[in-house]
């Protein structure tokens, strides 16, 4: 997992380019293994990881970081769409409720674009803001309504 494939990266490396939760949890739960005591579920580990808040002046940091690449490559709207809809089927048949589901899941990137804590690229992090507002646009968009069209009013 942690040996450098002939692209350069590592298979946890190619996980913190994922834009998806998922994989970025993925990825922290095999860079933390080592922290692991014998018989310990990987859950506690991630638990103990995130229970202490990452500092206001590391998140501002990460921020600031993505959104420099902004200014320099804009929003990647395209792969952001791209990766909600791979969300949306990933989630299509697991979730009785989807729209409810994908509501959770812009709550969880709007915190997890900026979080330290976790190893993600500047690259999927700007992905993951662009994410969150194509969710939050998706949960007020009914979906009987065609995207673009207006609801008579």
């Amino acid at each position: 997992m942690r040996a450098v494939a002939d692209d350069g990266y590592s298979a946890i490396e190619r996980l913190e380019h994922s834009p998806l939760a998922d994989d970025q949890m993925l990825a922290l739960a095999l860079r933390l293994s080592d922290r692991r005591t014998p018989g310990e579920p990987m859950e506690a580990v991630l638990d103990r990881h995130f229970r202490v808040d990452a500092s206001p002046a590391a998140q501002e940091a990460q921020r600031r970081a993505v959104w420099r690449a902004i200014d320099a490559n804009g929003l990647p709207i395209e792969r952001a769409s791209h990766a909600v809809a791979n969300l949306e089927r990933r989630l299509a048949g697991r979730e009785g409720d989807l729209d409810r589901a994908l509501r959770r899941h812009a709550a969880l990137y709007s915190s997890l674009w900026c979080d330290p804590r976790i190893g993600a690229s500047a690259s999927a992090r700007r992905v993951m803001l662009a994410m969150v507002s194509l969710l939050h646009e998706r949960d007020v968009t009914p979906r009987f309504v065609p995207r673009g069209r207006r609801r008579a009013t």
